[in-house]
């Protein structure tokens, strides 16, 4: 085998490369790199995943937030509402309350006013008709 075949990372012939010895060297050496690159590997999709899980994690707690600000700011709003159509309402009845009224005391001096008449005719009734 050519000393050109086993260059070490700075492109220099290798000291090992001269027979077997040589060879089984270099190939423990590059399954080590394989090694090492294998667990570096193996480290970054963990960390990757750990951050992933983190983002993941962050993004629920984000949405929970919004979502429990969506509900309390529906409430608020929902409150708000409520509380317009209540003044309307009670503005529409104020309104109403005087009108109602003056109905009420015209019918109730309507009534009392044919109330002596009422009494009148109810009385020459029972004479007339002598259920005494």
């Amino acid at each position: 085998m050519p000393e050109t075949d086993c260059l070490e990372p700075n492109n220099q012939p290798s000291q090992d490369t001269v027979g077997e010895k040589g060879e089984s060297s270099l190939s423990l050496e590059i399954l080590k790199l394989v090694q090492q690159a294998e667990d570096q590997g193996m480290k970054i999709r963990n960390q990757a995943q750990q951050e992933a899980r983190e983002v993941t994690k962050g993004s629920e707690m984000a949405i929970a937030q919004q979502e429990k600000q969506a509900a309390i700011d529906h409430r608020n709003l929902f409150n708000q509402l409520l509380e317009e159509r209540k003044h309307q309402v009670q503005s529409a009845i104020d309104r109403q309350v005087p009108e109602y009224g003056r109905k009420h005391r015209e019918a109730f001096e309507e009534a009392q006013s044919k109330m002596d008449d009422g009494v009148q005719l109810i009385v020459e009734r029972i004479m007339d008709h002598g259920n005494c």
